[in-house]
């Protein structure tokens, strides 16, 4: 059998903020023993931005993680810290890790949603989990605001987890939302080398004064590991 832990998934915070490692998702032994590790860091790493004088919240903030082997579920837990035990043969698996903040302490990255897919099996010592990880780099404020010209730029970048060799042949697709994901638009995209990119963000032409953006961005490597993160309210873009 194999234990996987999935990794507690993060939203964006404040720019420049100081972003937090925990140790990284990992096989060791015949089990999958992966610890918590961050989604989305870099200088917009973090857990979300609280509104002003707020405390700790308490209530209405909730994860969910569920483990999929070979297309069918085998495990679920109302948290993202949850060891999941699964047989130790070679498998295609999908973790999906889910976020919310309802309690109102919270003003952005109010929900996160990520999707890994990945191949996996026993092995002999611990060894980290082939599962992507995206950057994020924001040109927000110290309120987590972008400024009020109708395109700015996000960049973005898929590593592997620390221990592992830099993917190979990353493509990545980002979408923007202006209505809470109602409705999205596709960024145009650069490639800037090295699995970095560079997004376009458009404001659209009927959305008037300030509006969060929420982001949407999936990311897949020449071996086939892939990511989906959807980032609800990631930042603001003031009108």
């Amino acid at each position: 059998m194999r234990r996987i832990r999935p990794p507690a998934a993060t939203a964006l915070g404040l720019a420049l903020s100081a972003a937090v490692v925990p140790p990284v998702p990992a096989r060791t032994g015949a089990a999958d023993a992966a610890a918590p590790g961050t989604v989305a860091t870099g200088k917009t790493g973090g857990p979300g931005v609280r509104k002003p004088g707020a405390g700790i919240a308490r209530t209405g903030d909730a994860a969910k993680a569920v483990l999929f082997r070979d297309g069918r579920e085998i495990a679920g837990a109302g948290s993202s810290w949850t060891d999941f035990e699964v047989p130790a043969e070679a498998a295609d698996h999908r973790l999906d890790v889910s976020t919310t903040r309802a309690s109102g302490e919270w003003a952005y990255g109010v929900a996160t949603d990520t999707s890994w897919s990945f191949r996996s099996a026993a092995a002999g010592g611990a060894t980290p989990l082939p599962l992507l990880q995206l950057d994020y780099t924001v040109p927000v404020d110290a309120h987590n605001e972008a400024g009020p010209g109708r395109t700015h730029a996000v960049r973005l970048a898929a590593r592997a987890q620390d221990g592992l060799a830099a993917p190979r042949g990353v493509v990545m697709r980002v979408e923007v939302s202006y209505d809470d994901g109602r409705t999205w638009s596709r960024a145009p995209l650069r490639d800037r080398g090295a699995n970095a990119f560079e997004a376009g963000v458009k404001r659209p032409s009927g959305v008037r004064g300030d509006a969060y953006v929420t982001l949407r961005v999936g990311a897949r490597d020449a071996a086939g590991n892939s990511v989906r993160q959807t980032v609800t309210r990631a930042y603001l873009h003031r009108g």
